[in-house]
Protein backbone atom coordinates (compact mmCIF):
# COMPACT_ATOMS: atom_id res chain seq x y z
CA UNK A 1 0.00 0.00 0.00
CA UNK A 2 1.43 2.96 -0.71
CA UNK A 3 0.79 6.44 0.65
CA UNK A 4 -1.50 7.79 -2.04
CA UNK A 5 -4.12 4.95 -0.82
CA UNK A 6 -4.31 6.06 2.51
CA UNK A 7 -7.45 7.61 3.21
CA UNK A 8 -6.97 11.90 3.66
CA UNK A 9 -7.96 12.81 7.15
CA UNK A 10 -11.68 13.55 7.50
CA UNK A 11 -12.44 10.14 5.51
CA UNK A 12 -14.03 8.75 8.09
CA UNK A 13 -10.87 7.50 10.43
CA UNK A 14 -11.00 9.61 14.00
CA UNK A 15 -8.32 11.72 14.81
CA UNK A 16 -6.37 10.61 17.61
CA UNK A 17 -7.43 12.85 20.57
CA UNK A 18 -5.03 14.20 23.65
CA UNK A 19 -5.28 14.17 27.51
CA UNK A 20 -4.28 18.31 28.68
CA UNK A 21 -1.80 16.68 30.78
CA UNK A 22 -0.23 14.08 27.46
CA UNK A 23 -0.20 17.93 25.64
CA UNK A 24 1.32 19.67 28.47
CA UNK A 25 3.78 16.60 28.48
CA UNK A 26 4.63 16.91 24.89
CA UNK A 27 4.77 20.36 24.18
CA UNK A 28 6.66 21.26 27.91
CA UNK A 29 4.26 23.53 28.80
CA UNK A 30 2.57 24.14 32.30
CA UNK A 31 -0.91 22.01 32.46
CA UNK A 32 -2.09 25.51 33.28
CA UNK A 33 -0.98 27.29 30.13
CA UNK A 34 -2.49 24.47 28.58
CA UNK A 35 -5.81 25.07 29.89
CA UNK A 36 -5.27 28.67 29.31
CA UNK A 37 -4.52 28.56 25.57
CA UNK A 38 -7.68 26.61 24.91
CA UNK A 39 -9.50 29.05 27.31
CA UNK A 40 -8.51 31.92 24.74
CA UNK A 41 -9.16 29.69 21.52
CA UNK A 42 -5.61 29.46 20.68
CA UNK A 43 -5.62 25.69 21.08
CA UNK A 44 -8.73 23.35 19.43
CA UNK A 45 -10.46 21.15 21.79
CA UNK A 46 -12.97 19.09 21.71
CA UNK A 47 -15.17 18.12 24.68
CA UNK A 48 -15.70 14.90 25.45
CA UNK A 49 -18.73 14.37 27.79
CA UNK A 50 -19.62 16.55 30.30
CA UNK A 51 -16.96 17.49 32.03
CA UNK A 52 -13.65 16.28 30.21
CA UNK A 53 -11.77 18.07 26.79
CA UNK A 54 -9.16 16.65 24.57
CA UNK A 55 -6.91 17.93 22.06
CA UNK A 56 -6.89 16.44 18.47
CA UNK A 57 -3.58 15.43 17.06
CA UNK A 58 -3.79 17.98 14.03
CA UNK A 59 -4.61 21.17 16.97
CA UNK A 60 -1.40 19.31 19.01
CA UNK A 61 0.58 19.41 15.93
CA UNK A 62 -0.36 23.04 15.24
CA UNK A 63 0.67 24.14 18.51
CA UNK A 64 4.15 22.35 18.08
CA UNK A 65 4.84 23.66 14.87
CA UNK A 66 3.72 27.17 16.20
CA UNK A 67 6.91 27.01 18.84
CA UNK A 68 9.22 25.44 16.45
CA UNK A 69 8.26 28.79 13.67
CA UNK A 70 8.97 30.91 16.64
CA UNK A 71 5.84 31.95 18.04
CA UNK A 72 5.24 33.38 21.48
CA UNK A 73 4.00 30.13 23.52
CA UNK A 74 4.53 30.18 27.00
CA UNK A 75 7.23 27.73 28.43
CA UNK A 76 8.16 26.54 31.20
CA UNK A 77 9.89 28.13 34.09
CA UNK A 78 13.21 27.92 34.33
CA UNK A 79 14.76 25.63 37.05
CA UNK A 80 16.09 27.41 40.16
CA UNK A 81 19.11 27.87 39.43
CA UNK A 82 20.04 32.06 39.36
CA UNK A 83 21.45 33.33 36.28
CA UNK A 84 25.37 34.13 36.05
CA UNK A 85 26.09 37.65 37.85
CA UNK A 86 22.23 37.81 39.03
CA UNK A 87 21.54 39.92 41.99
CA UNK A 88 20.92 38.25 45.54
CA UNK A 89 20.54 40.11 48.61
CA UNK A 90 23.38 40.52 51.23
CA UNK A 91 23.84 37.82 53.78
CA UNK A 92 24.35 38.52 57.36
Amino acid sequence: MSPKDLPEAGAGIPERLYTMKEVAAASGLFLKSVYRLADQGKLRVVRVGSRSVRVPASALAQLLQGRDDGQHVPRRKRSGAKAPGSWSPPHG
